[in-house]
C-alpha cells in the first residue's frame, strides 16, 4: 500500500479511526467511540457550573441544559451556541451566538495568557 500525504485523503463523514500527531511528533489514530470522552475531558464541570474561560479546544452547544455558565456574556434564560476555535500559538476565539431575536454574535480572544473582555460583532 502506497503511502499518502494527509492532504490527499478522501473526505468522509463516518470511519472507524481519526488519525491525530501525539505530542511526541509520532502519528496516532483514535477510536471514533473514543473521541466523545476526550473532547468531554477537556470541558471543566464543577458540579453543575462550566466555566467558559476553560473552554479552549472544543466547539460546544449549549442552551438552558441545567449548567450555569460562568464568563457568559448572556443571561442564563437566553437560547445560544457557543463556538471554540483553536488557533496558533496557545490562542483561541470563542463566538456566542444568541439564537433569539434579535440574533446577536459576541467573540472574545484568549491572547496566550488571558481571555478579552466579550465583544458584540
Amino acid at each position: 500500500m502506497e503511502d499518502k500525504k494527509m492532504n490527499q485523503f478522501t473526505t468522509a463523514t463516518d470511519g472507524a479511526y481519526i488519525y491525530a500527531e501525539a505530542s511526541n511528533g509520532s502519528q496516532v489514530r483514535i477510536p471514533i467511540k473514543d473521541i466523545i470522552s476526550i473532547l468531554l475531558g477537556l470541558i471543566k464541570i464543577d458540579g453543575q457550573n462550566l466555566d467558559m474561560d476553560d473552554m479552549k479546544s472544543l466547539y460546544v452547544g449549549l442552551s438552558g441544559q441545567g449548567v450555569k455558565i460562568i464568563n457568559d456574556p448572556f443571561d442564563a434564560t437566553t437560547p445560544r451556541v457557543f463556538f471554540v476555535i483553536p488557533l496558533l500559538y496557545g490562542w483561541f476565539i470563542q463566538l456566542a451566538l444568541k439564537i433569539a431575536s434579535p440574533t446577536i454574535l459576541k467573540i472574545r480572544v484568549f491572547a496566550g495568557t488571558y481571555w478579552t473582555k466579550w465583544e458584540s460583532i
